[in-house]
C-alpha cells in the first residue's frame, strides 16, 4: 500500500516539475514566470531534501549529490534576488530540478 502512495508522490513531483519548467520557459507573463521560478526553487530544495534523507548512511556520494542539487536551487534564488541575473537563475533552478528528479527516479 505504501508503494502506491510513493508512486503517486513521484508522479506528482514529475508533473509539477514539467509544468513548472514549461511555464518558466514559455510564459510571457512576468507574474507567472516569477511564481514558477520560486515554485521550481522550492521543488528543487524539496527533491534534494527527499533524495538526501532517503539514502542509506553509507551512500554518502548520493547524499552529497542531492544536497548539491538543493544548494543549486538556493544559489539560483540568491542570484535572482541580489545579482538580478535572470538568465543564470533560470538555468540554475531548471538544472537543479532536472538533476534532482533524474537521480531520484534512478
Amino acid at each position: 500500500m505504501a508503494l502506491g502512495y510513493l508512486f503517486v508522490l513521484f508522479v506528482a513531483i514529475l508533473f509539477i516539475a514539467v509544468v513548472g519548467i514549461g511555464l518558466r520557459l514559455f510564459s510571457k507573463n512576468a507574474t507567472v514566470k516569477n511564481i514558477s521560478f520560486y515554485g521550481l526553487a522550492f521543488l528543487g530544495m524539496l527533491v534534494g531534501f527527499i533524495g538526501a534523507t532517503a539514502q542509506p548512511t553509507n551512500f554518502v556520494v548520493q547524499q552529497i549529490y542531492f544536497w548539491l542539487t538543493a544548494a543549486l536551487a538556493i544559489v539560483a534564488v540568491i542570484i535572482k534576488l541580489t545579482v538580478k541575473k535572470e538568465k543564470w537563475a533560470n538555468i540554475f533552478v531548471i538544472v537543479s530540478v532536472a538533476c534532482g528528479i533524474w537521480n531520484l527516479f534512478l
